[in-house]
């Protein structure tokens, strides 16, 4: 399936382009015909980050968390404007493990933001910190090519 999804990234065309902003389970990307259309990314594990170069708003840190729709939507939105791209994926989440009911590991806000909009998507994904990590780079990526398919 990742042979598949970066062949349809390679044809996104030769103007869009795309990026990230990560705050937990992006990797790299590795394929060589990715740098046609992914520039870049921004890792903000930290709110200092998502404040500076993300411009998310404090209000929205202090009020919704950074593991929120709310966080992970504004993180979408200031890594496409700050990299000046056509589409950025977005993500914040609790690999885990996790003591909280209420924000347990696996638990991840991930959001696109497009010319035409954004969505988010919230998952809970079982199994340890690198399974969640995986099924979290996986929904975005679906979420992407699912941007892509709309264009």
């Amino acid at each position: 399936s990742g042979g598949s999804a970066f062949s349809a990234m390679a044809n996104f065309g030769r103007t869009d382009w795309i990026t990230a902003s990560s705050a937990c389970a992006f990797g790299h990307p590795s394929p060589v015909a990715l740098s046609k259309v992914f520039v870049g990314g921004i890792t903000a594990y930290h709110g200092r980050p998502k404040l500076t170069l993300l411009n998310v708003p404090v209000e929205t840190l202090r009020n919704a968390g950074s593991v929120s729709e709310e966080a992970t939507v504004a993180m979408a939105r200031g890594g496409r404007e700050a990299l000046q791209v056509d589409i950025c994926v977005a993500e914040s989440g609790i690999a885990g493990p996790s003591s909280s009911p209420d924000r347990p590991g696996g638990l991840y806000w991930i959001a696109v933001s497009g010319a035409d909009g954004d969505r988010a998507e919230q998952h809970v994904f079982p199994g340890d910190r690198e399974a969640t990590k995986l099924a979290a780079t996986e929904a975005a990526l679906r979420l992407v090519l699912a941007t892509i398919d709309r264009r």
